[in-house]
């Protein structure tokens, strides 16, 4: 229960979240970073910043 009402473009976006949310699956598996600017999926300052100045 929300404190306020939520009208509008608030009513909207929580109807969006909610939807996106009931798409997240969790499981037990650890978490894994995979850094997508390198094909070893590890981070590199380098990576960053060819990214950044591209």
């Amino acid at each position: 229960q929300f404190r306020r009402a939520l009208v509008g473009d608030r009513w909207e976006a929580w109807i969006h979240l909610v939807s996106r949310l009931m798409e997240v699956q969790l499981s037990h598996q650890p978490d894994q970073l995979c850094w997508k600017l390198t094909r070893s999926g590890q981070f590199t300052v380098k990576s960053m910043y060819i990214d950044v100045i591209n």
